[in-house]
């Protein structure tokens, strides 16, 4: 009976280890386009503890750096494209913490063109709407970010509900095994 609540007991505390030990020390990055800049966040997964002072590298998928940019206080950098090319960002924290993310050119406006063409009159407009769009979906986009790193109560009755089925178990197994031994006498 020992050994099975050891072992119980060792189930019980694993249950709760959100995506195994490490998971603390995993580096998030978060992008988005507002106005034709790319804007974006640097943060330890599961906590809002923001990445100070990153220095973030962009360079186009071609390999060719483009661009330096640093995360301010709140982990928050900001890049201007040239070119509707696909970017890859990295972000280098130091004792293996790398975030990287590639941010498709078809995220990029339809103004910005390999040639790296000006904005025409309609690309002005378009320009103004996608800002627009951008302020409204921006809250959204840290709203669901927010919800999903969320131990939500359903989650945590259904890490109890199975450790109790898990018991359960362990108790039939145990009376199965009593009925076996008195019957064999």
């Amino acid at each position: 009976m020992r050994r099975a609540l050891v072992f119980f007991g060792f189930l019980f505390s694993v249950s709760f280890w959100p995506q195994g030990p490490a998971s603390a020390h995993e580096v998030g990055m978060m992008l988005h386009v507002v106005a034709g800049e790319v804007e974006g966040r640097i943060l330890e997964r599961g906590s809002d503890h923001p990445e100070a002072g990153i220095k973030v590298l962009v360079s186009r998928s071609d390999g060719l750096r483009v661009a330096n940019a640093v995360t301010d206080a709140a982990g928050r950098f900001r890049f201007t494209p040239k070119h509707r090319v696909d970017h890859v960002f990295m972000a280098d924290l130091g004792m293996g913490h790398v975030a990287t993310k590639v941010l498709p050119f078809e995220d990029l406006p339809e103004t910005l063109t390999p040639a790296g063409t000006s904005l025409a009159a309609e690309g002005a407009v378009a320009l103004l709407v996608e800002k627009a769009v951008a302020a409204q979906v921006v809250p959204l986009r840290r709203d669901i970010a927010a919800f999903s790193k969320e131990v939500r109560f359903h989650d945590v009755l259904g890490g109890i509900g199975y450790v109790l089925g898990l018991f359960g178990i362990a108790g039939w197994v145990a009376a199965r095994r009593r009925d076996k031994a008195g019957a064999s006498r």
